[in-house]
């Protein structure tokens, strides 16, 4: 972070969570009561240890107190391969990765990631909608610019991308690549000064120090 000079944090990637079509659970709720009867014997995969697909489920995991299996592999896409050949019985991965598969009937979703639900799956409630209450678990895309960057650049940049931003198509790019903007943003020219670095910390905290703790085994590793 000290290297870079953040401009605005733009968008968010949801997540969604897969379940395996032999999984009889249709509910995340469901998923939770089967995996309570069965301590230990439901496997998820991830692209690896410590990254966000493993945080995102064992945060699923810590708030509905059931324990699972995690299986490591080399890259999501590996892991979402043996989910739909039914190695692994669920996982946590992005809507842009799994929305191919969910529609040709690959694999059951069950919920999103994110603290609202996403426009472009409207049929699916969050985990917090499904009984998970708080739970929010989005990846986030932001822009920079190397740290000695002058301020009045990073103040123009800032609002020029935010113009964009509050243009219909830029937005509808945006979701056409399962991306969503934070509105929240748009029009904001100070919105990340010189505590923009924290503001991006800040997202990167609330529950997901408890999901680095339980990935890492000790106290939390800042991503930053």
């Amino acid at each position: 972070m000290k290297d870079f000079a953040p401009l605005i944090r733009v968008a968010s990637t949801p997540g969604v969570l897969l379940v395996h079509l032999s999984v009889p659970a249709k509910t995340v709720q469901e998923l939770a009561a089967l995996a309570k009867a069965k301590p230990g014997q439901l496997s998820f995969g991830s692209a690896g240890i410590g990254g966000w697909f493993q945080i995102a489920t064992e945060l699923f995991a810590y708030m509905t107190n059931i324990k699972m299996l995690h299986v490591p592999y080399k890259g999501a896409a590996a892991a979402l391969t043996e989910v739909m050949g039914g190695h692994v019985q669920l996982m946590v991965n992005t809507t842009l990765a799994a929305a191919p598969h969910m529609q040709s009937g690959k694999v059951r979703a069950l919920a999103v990631t994110s603290a609202r639900r996403v426009p472009t799956l409207p049929q699916l409630p969050t985990m917090d909608e499904s009984g998970v209450r708080g739970y929010e678990g989005d990846t986030w895309t932001a822009i920079g610019a190397p740290a000695r960057t002058p301020r009045a650049a990073i103040n123009r940049l800032n609002r020029d991308i935010n113009a964009v931003l509050q243009v219909p198509e830029g937005a509808t790019a945006l979701c056409r690549r399962w991306l969503h903007h934070h509105r929240r943003h748009t029009g904001a020219v100070s919105r990340l000064p010189e505590d923009g670095s924290g503001e991006i910390r800040q997202a990167d905290q609330g529950g997901w120090d408890q999901g680095r703790r339980l990935t890492s085994g000790g106290p939390e590793t800042p991503f930053f």
